[in-house]
């Protein structure tokens, strides 16, 4: 099967790939008909007076795929505690990043022993024609590594958000998380909790939560036992936490963080990631020929081998007629699916025919696949192109059974956390918030006003309200979240809490 790895000489000239380009949504001229007074604040039966966060990046002002200086100071908890402060809520500390564009892993590249020849990279922001998500330069003094980087670690004044960028569930749970000892060894390590531990290798993320003495928390944990798993196209680089784990680990951290019977609190549950712009923006059939264009039939003579073999492959009972008709693979004019990788099909690699087919409408393609995208696979080849020539990695993928699997996981997560909540006995001081469901609902209901503001459920300017990397909110989309958190809040314990003003929070920057 050499010949796939020459599908024809001109394709790179011809083949254009989609992006994340989104049209600018019309709104109607709205209606601003006079609000009724609004009653004063109050905090109902809640006490505010101490208040403590503890998450992963949602809650930490992780977005555009860092952690910088602007993002943590609209975090979710920071949001949150300005309005407390309106209902008796104190002072709110941060474990400060001190850095302007982060530390972006995804993009940097630590490997080499002289740090001087370290590529570091910072957030994204939209860039290029047509423009896609791109990496700002950062610099040492963001990198997590405290020995070239001593400021990394916190040393200020004793904080209230615990919130811990890619942490999983259990890692709230365990000592290792913040072990520096197992930094590069150990998968429970997280520099981003050793950061701040308050014993690094002793302490956990959850003990210091306790050990801060609030009286009202916010917990927001679980959504990286499925996201990552998901981001990274189900292709075993990040784990699916079981619902079994989930629920014993979801037990006993909200059973430890409402230990003190005063304390009051609320939780959210998990997003559902494949209806967020991570897996919208990037099409399937992201391959257009022009009507006519003669490279359609040079590229399908590329795939004749190939086709062929699953003929005769069939035709041997190897495979059904079904699965070759399922992975061969035909260019015509109009769109055209990416080629990808599926491991689920019949393994005929023993008649050097690759497991490989179009993706389909079922499929979802990571907004990360954009860089990619017809990028060359081999630089000294100019043939190898991805998602043509090259099928598209797994990691960049989530095939129609995998997508079943996520959403399976969100919905089990999902029930476990609102379940737990009654089967501790918390009922009556821990309130939910629902955010996904408010995330769907933004989702379906298209774009909207609030606050007199153009908002809607994607990344481009000046409506998205979701940052640069497709998952993470941008600062007003966290204030959009906080304000879900509010409402909920505001049910259970007769609280009027005033809702932040999201026009006074910041969305993507327009493209560069």
């Amino acid at each position: 099967m050499k010949s796939l790895k020459y599908i024809i000489p001109l394709l790179a000239m011809v083949v254009a790939f989609g992006s994340c380009e989104q049209e600018w949504p019309v709104f109607p001229p709205p209606n601003t008909p006079i609000p009724p007074p609004s009653p004063d604040p109050s905090p109902g039966s809640a006490d505010f007076t101490k208040f403590v966060v503890l998450g992963n990046s949602l809650t930490a002002g992780f977005q555009s795929n860092a952690l910088f200086d602007a993002g943590q100071m609209n975090s979710l908890g920071n949001i949150l505690a300005q309005q407390f402060s309106l209902v008796g809520g104190g002072e709110f500390v941060q474990p400060e990043i001190n850095s302007e564009n982060g530390f972006n892993s995804l993009f940097s590249d630590l490997s080499d022993a002289n740090p001087a020849n370290w590529v570091i990279k910072g957030r994204l922001i939209l860039a290029g024609n047509p423009p896609l998500p791109s990496p700002t330069d950062s610099d040492l003094g963001a990198v997590p590594v405290p020995t070239v980087n001593p400021g990394f670690v916190y040393t200020g004044a004793p904080i209230n958000n615990f919130s811990v960028p890619g942490v999983l569930l259990g890692q709230a749970l365990i000592p290792q998380t913040g072990d520096w000892n197992l930094a590069g060894l150990d998968p429970r390590f997280n520099p981003f909790y050793a950061r701040f531990a308050s014993n690094p290798g002793t302490s956990t993320m959850i003990g210091d939560a306790v050990a801060a003495g609030g009286s009202f928390f916010t917990m927001w944990l679980g959504s990286n036992d499925v996201l990552l798993y998901a981001v990274t196209g189900a292709s075993g680089q990040a784990p699916l936490t079981s619902a079994s784990d989930f629920a014993f680990q979801y037990g006993a951290a909200l059973s430890i963080i409402t230990t003190d019977p005063d304390i009051q609190g609320v939780v959210a549950n998990v997003p559902d990631i494949t209806s967020l712009p991570y897996f919208k923006l990037v099409p399937w059939n992201a391959i257009p020929f022009a009507n006519g264009d003669p490279l359609i039939n040079l590229a399908n003579q590329a795939y004749s081998l190939y086709n062929g073999g699953l003929a005769q492959a069939a035709g041997a009972g190897l495979i059904t007629a079904e699965e070759a008709q399922r992975r061969t693979i035909q260019f015509a004019a109009g769109t055209n699916g990416i080629v990808v990788a599926d491991e689920t099909l019949t393994d005929l690699s023993g008649l050097g025919l690759p497991a490989i087919r179009q993706a389909t409408e079922a499929d979802l393609i990571g907004l990360t696949a954009g860089v990619v995208l017809g990028t060359l696979a081999d630089p000294n080849n100019p043939l190898s192109i991805i998602g043509v020539a090259v099928p598209l990695e797994d990691r960049f993928t989530l095939l129609a059974h995998e997508l079943a699997e996520v959403q399976a996981s969100t919905d089990a997560f999902n029930a476990i956390i609102l379940n737990t909540i009654s089967a501790i006995g918390v009922d009556d001081r821990v309130a939910f918030a629902d955010i996904n469901k408010a995330y769907k609902d933004l989702v379906d209901q298209g774009p909207q006003l609030i606050d007199g503001v153009a908002v809607s459920a994607g990344l481009a300017p000046p409506t998205g309200i979701f940052s640069e990397d497709g998952v993470h909110p941008n600062s007003r989309g966290y204030a959009v979240t906080a304000n879900v958190f509010i409402e909920a809040i505001n049910a259970k314990f007769g609280a009027v809490i005033p809702k932040a003003n999201i026009g006074l929070f910041p969305g993507n920057g327009l493209p560069q």
